[in-house]
């Protein structure tokens, strides 16, 4: 039998850390126990499971070897920036900026921190200090296209759309195939009532990602609003053929088909320029 000694757990340690980055997480897991077996007290292996717990979305069990790791190695700020994740996921906003703040005091020029701790003051209401924070993590980082949809979102929260906008602009100029900025931009433009735009950003997303339910929730939304009943029901069957259990989709396709049982007729009343625009025909072909 092979001695188990301080030389192997460094290899089960870089083993661990290969594969979470090719996104092997339970291979990670495995790995990082047995380090621990070997060396209980080894702060980095608690810092790293905990990381990749935080990837499996187990925040609890993250929570748990980020303390440990913190309570070894009490300087480290990213496990302390991590921990503040765990805890913004787990809804304690307060003691996630505890161990942001404190991330920052170990690491004053540490982006993720002022990420982390901006996006958890958004949560909170506090738009000033996040949109604060944010600046600053975007001075650290320039070319995030996130930071910038994070900033997009403080904007939405605030319902200042039009700054928004800008903002998702910029992300998506760094990242075109960024789904998240084009559906936040769609939201504002609807927001704003200029459908056209809305319908243009939702029909991005489901083309890039066929499988984007709320794209195809959110297309039949607009649909719905100004009065195209049957583009809306083609929307609502694709997202319901995605997730046959979705009980708001199912309430939504019902509605509408109301309408249609009623005859009401289409209305352009709210409808900008639509034309050039990949819409519901070329949707409904993928389905």
């Amino acid at each position: 039998m092979i001695q188990l000694s301080l030389f192997n757990s460094e290899e089960f340690l870089q083993r661990g850390i290969s594969h979470d980055d090719k996104g092997e997480y339970e291979k990670a897991i495995i790995e990082f126990n047995a380090v621990l077996k070997i060396n209980p007290d080894y702060a980095e292996a608690y810092k790293k499971r905990g990381l990749t717990y935080i990837h499996l979305k187990q925040y609890r069990k993250a929570r748990l070897d980020l303390k440990k790791a913190l309570k070894i190695m009490p300087d480290c700020h990213i496990a302390c920036s991590n921990l503040g994740l765990c805890y913004y996921h787990l809804d304690g906003l307060s003691s996630a900026i505890f161990y942001y703040t404190h991330a920052l005091k170990l690491k004053p020029d540490y982006m993720k921190a002022f990420q982390g701790r901006g996006i958890s003051y958004m949560k909170k209401g506090d738009f000033e200090k996040a949109l604060n924070d944010l600046n600053k993590a975007i001075e650290l980082s320039p070319d995030d296209a996130e930071l910038l949809f994070d900033l997009g979102n403080v904007f939405l929260e605030m319902k200042n759309y039009g700054e928004a906008v800008l903002k998702y602009n910029k992300a998506i100029d760094m990242n075109p195939d960024y789904i998240k900025a084009y559906n936040n931009r769609a939201a504002c433009y609807k927001e704003m009532k200029i459908y056209y735009k809305a319908i243009a950003d939702f029909t991005r997303c489901v083309l890039k990602k066929d499988e984007y339910v709320s794209g195809y929730g959110n297309l039949g939304q607009i649909y719905e609003e100004t009065q195209q009943y049957k583009k809306a029901e083609v929307c609502y069957l694709r997202a319901e053929n995605i997730e046959p259990d979705n009980f708001c989709i199912k309430e939504d396709l019902s509605d509408v088909r109301q309408q249609i049982r009623e005859g009401l007729d289409i209305s352009w009343k709210h409808i900008e320029n639509c034309s050039g625009f990949l819409l519901c025909g070329a949707i409904h072909s993928k389905s």
